[in-house]
């Protein structure tokens, strides 16, 4: 008799027990952290701990390297390879004085040239075969440029040159193709772009004369 009653409970006892895991399987707490679809720098990430569901945010720590820096994307567009003013923004009317400013604030050496210019082409083969420049030259291809016709006006108004190459040292123009010929043939290049330019500038000559 006594055998059979303890038989009873211990079975009531399971069956109260495993009701009670039911009810806190249903009913227990959830832990949810909501996460935008939209946004490309987290992802979600589901783990289990007791049988308890949980989302974890894993932020990307890599977010921000596949952006260019700021000098890149100047770089590219003073080359041309990107259709865009340094200064001009999207619906702004194009300022040339502000973007020549702002060219010159690239390097002490800038080149002003045509791609399809041979006298241009001639200009940069000599300063950057022949010559180690440091700061690197900036070379701002004008057929290129969004706003090149009304950039190389305001060059020619500038710096009274309005052809090409033009070869502006610290905002001065030391001429053009003929002028980098004789500077170089008479071996006096480096010495006139360092009076010319600032002290941070250097000019070495790769080949002796």
């Amino acid at each position: 008799m006594v055998s059979t009653r303890r038989t009873r409970v211990l079975i009531l006892t399971a069956i109260l027990f495993t009701v009670g895991l039911l009810i806190f399987a249903v009913h227990g707490p959830r832990y949810d952290l909501a996460v935008d679809p939209r946004s490309s720098s987290q992802k979600t990430v589901k783990t289990t701990d007791n049988n308890i569901d949980k989302e974890v945010l894993e932020v990307n720590e890599d977010e921000g390297v596949a952006h260019k820096s700021e000098k890149e994307k100047t770089e590219k567009i003073v080359k041309g390879e990107e259709k865009a003013d340094l200064t001009t923004s999207q619906g702004e009317e194009f300022n040339p004085e502000k973007e020549y400013q702002s060219i010159l604030k690239l390097a002490p050496v800038i080149v002003f040239s045509k791609s399809y210019c041979p006298h241009s082409q001639f200009v940069k083969d000599l300063l950057q075969k022949e010559y180690a420049i440091t700061p690197d030259l900036q070379i701002v291809e004008l057929d290129k440029h969004p706003s090149g016709p009304e950039l190389q006006a305001y060059v020619k108004q500038k710096t009274g040159r309005g052809t090409v190459p033009n070869v502006i040292v610290a905002g001065k123009s030391l001429g053009g193709g003929d002028e980098m010929r004789a500077l170089h043939k008479d071996g006096e290049l480096a010495e006139t772009f360092h009076e010319a330019g600032p002290k941070a500038l250097t000019v070495v000559r790769r080949s002796p004369l």
